[in-house]
């Protein structure tokens, strides 16, 4: 089922657990995961989301390392309303990853850090 047009747009729309997010998929016609989402319009590897999600009361701290695009980042933060610290290295995934943040309205409730090592 695909419940946003990321071909012409880049942003897919994901439904799960009852909650509904955006994700920037820059590159949904070469990547799996993006490809996934877009596809499917819902999370990649759902159920350990739900697993994780589960285990989490709301405001909880996730660190998400190598977020990519924010599969799990947008997940933890706009459906088990977790606070996250994603951390990405590629600048293009990000980019696409602060921008998903910023279409969900999740501004307070996650931080993205580009980081290339020490």
């Amino acid at each position: 089922m695909i419940l946003a047009d990321a071909g012409a747009t880049g942003v897919a729309r994901v439904r799960s657990r009852g909650g509904v997010y955006d994700v920037v998929v820059p590159d949904s016609g070469t990547d799996y995961i993006q490809g996934h989402l877009q596809r499917e319009g819902s999370p990649y590897e759902e159920e350990m989301l739900d697993r994780m999600a589960a285990a989490l009361l709301p405001g909880d701290l996730v660190i998400d390392v190598g977020a990519n695009i924010g599969n799990h980042t947008l997940n933890l933060a706009c459906v088990a309303d977790a606070r996250v610290v994603a951390i990405e290295p590629d600048s293009h995934l990000a980019d696409a990853l602060r921008r998903s943040v910023e279409l969900n309205g999740a501004v307070d409730r996650v931080e993205v850090y580009e980081c290339r090592g020490l």
